[in-house]
């Protein structure tokens, strides 16, 4: 299998490309959306109801706006409900791991606070920069000012 040219990895990269060749070719693939603030228990009938709420709200149907709202009402108290449930069901059948990240899910606990810095600057740099942007008063002495100031405030 191996010639005196090829070595061990060459031929593992060539087997390694055919296997992502052929994966790419048989498994079809799916984009799927996540946001950030997405909660496991909006279900595709939640958002295409809040949807036709938000068109309801454009169009200024307050009754349709009103009907939609307890519809969306039921709909995220039926899916937190079925949640909890499978919270439980994690709990029950022995798979603590996943019960616990579902219950940090619904409290919003240990969550990691990111930084709101912006791409490709350090954050050390940019608290730097914006300390030296607010303190920027800092460096002028107004005493004279204040006390000129404050002699014509006397004085009157």
């Amino acid at each position: 299998m191996f010639t005196a040219s090829n070595s061990l990895n060459d031929a593992t990269e060539v087997i390694n490309n055919y296997i992502l060749f052929c994966e790419k070719l048989d498994i079809p693939e799916k984009v799927v959306k996540i946001y950030p603030n997405s909660k496991p228990w909006v279900t595709k009938d939640i958002r295409k109801l809040l949807k036709q709420k938000q068109r309801a709200l454009l169009n200024n149907e307050v009754e349709e706006k009103r009907k939609l709202q307890k519809e969306i009402k039921k709909h995220i108290l039926h899916s937190k409900h079925q949640f909890g449930d499978k919270i439980k069901r994690n709990f029950s059948c022995g798979n603590p791991k996943t019960a616990w990240q579902g219950m940090q899910t619904i409290t919003g606990c240990g969550k990691k606070q990111s930084l709101c810095v912006p791409g490709g600057i350090d954050p050390v740099d940019f608290a730097n920069n914006l300390n030296q942007f607010y303190a920027r008063f800092d460096v002028h002495d107004f005493t004279t000012a204040f006390d000129a100031t404050k002699e014509t405030l006397h004085a009157i």
